[in-house]
């Protein structure tokens, strides 16, 4: 009896040090992110971003963001990033969600030049800075992958970046395509290693 109730004490405080060890605060942004987990995506995923390419795969990863002042401050998804190493580049997310309750919502898009539709969803805004762009590796390449805003017989390609918003304490998703023969990175916020994955 002494024993199993030793083992369960031990499995608690191994689990609870795994767990917390995952969070890292990042003092600049008082902002903290913990990984929750990553995988390639099923058919079945409500980001609005896919790829028909039979060599190319899309990844899902997820994780928590809580402000360390539990107070509501503008949560700039731009900084996240996937560096693949063995090919030296750096890929934004095509598309990132936040928890609200139940649901996922898209953060929302712009775009880095205007559309020709006026009426399209996603808008030109220049006063909306895009900070993916101030955490350049040295000997790794940016890679931003053009969005089809058009139809297949008339294509209309723009790189989008996303619009911060006020958040205190959600779950992130967040997804990346990439090459179907890569199968590891590391997720970045910024300059901060958040986690190397494998898929």
């Amino acid at each position: 009896m002494r024993k199993s109730v030793v083992f369960i004490i031990f499995l608690s405080l191994f689990l609870n040090q795994n767990i917390f060890s995952q969070k890292i605060n990042i003092e600049e942004d008082q902002v903290s992110i913990e990984y929750v987990k990553g995988r390639e995506a099923s058919l079945f995923n409500p980001s609005n971003v896919y790829t028909r390419s039979k060599d190319a795969k899309t990844i899902v990863t997820r994780v928590k963001m809580k402000n360390l002042n539990n107070k509501k401050e503008l949560f700039d998804p731009n900084k996240f990033s996937l560096i693949i190493e063995n090919e030296k580049v750096r890929l934004r997310p095509v598309d990132i969600l936040f928890k609200n309750f139940t649901d996922w919502w898209h953060f929302s898009k712009v775009s880095k030049t205007k559309p020709s539709d006026k009426k399209s969803y996603h808008k030109y805004n220049p006063d909306i800075k895009d900070t993916y762009l101030d955490y350049n590796k040295e000997g790794i390449k940016n890679f931003e992958l053009p969005i089809n805003l058009g139809t297949r017989k008339k294509p209309e390609e723009h790189i989008l970046y996303f619009v911060p918003k006020k958040l205190r304490s959600r779950g992130i998703r967040m997804y990346f395509i990439l090459p179907e023969n890569i199968s590891n990175g590391t997720l970045y916020y910024g300059n901060t290693k958040i986690k190397e994955l494998e898929f």
